[in-house]
């Protein structure tokens, strides 16, 4: 070995041996100790950690449901005709009448909110309808459904003619694909 080498090893074992003792050592060394000797905080962990794992029935009942009501469609783009259709049937028996229809794009908010979203695809489309209120809040009710995956966004409403109301939703559409 050169002199360079052996600095260089000496310099690394140097290194390493400060990293060992500065960092991982009271890692270490706390795990040693097992935390409180106090019975009443002894007391709390353990009815936190009993009550964690009675949880876990709750949380499996959740992925269950999950598993059996998400709906599955084959593309974004099925979905969100899916959707589109199921919103103008919805606006229709309401009899409001729909005036612009469209597939919403994709803004940066959403794409990270899917990606937070593991398991599941969305869409969104925006729609602009009119009628009578009564109307519209029955109709708000109706597409707002957890059981369908769907959610509303965004909602504007504005006076447009005569006694008749302007709605502009946003509607999500949650699903996996198959």
């Amino acid at each position: 070995m050169t002199s360079r080498e052996k600095k260089l090893g000496i310099a690394f074992a140097i290194l390493f041996a400060v990293v060992t003792v500065g960092f991982i050592a009271p890692m270490i060394s706390r795990m040693g100790k097992g935390g409180s000797s106090d019975p009443s905080e002894l007391l709390e962990q353990l009815q936190y950690m009993r009550s964690t794992f009675d949880a876990r029935e709750l949380w499996n009942d959740r992925e269950f449901w999950l598993d059996g009501n998400t709906p599955y469609h084959q593309s974004d783009v099925v979905a969100s005709s899916v959707l589109l259709e199921r919103l103008s049937g919805i606006l229709e028996s309401h009899d409001l009448k729909v005036v612009n229809q469209q597939i919403a794009e994709d803004d940066d908010d959403a794409i990270s909110e899917e990606a937070e979203i593991q398991h599941f695809n969305q869409v969104t489309v925006q729609i602009v309808a009119e009628g009578e209120m009564r109307d519209i809040v029955q109709c708000i009710h109706e597409i707002q459904t957890p059981k369908k995956f769907t959610g509303i966004e965004e909602l504007e409403l504005t006076v447009a003619e005569a006694g008749a109301y302007r709605i502009d939703l946003r509607v999500t559409h949650w699903f996996s694909v198959f």
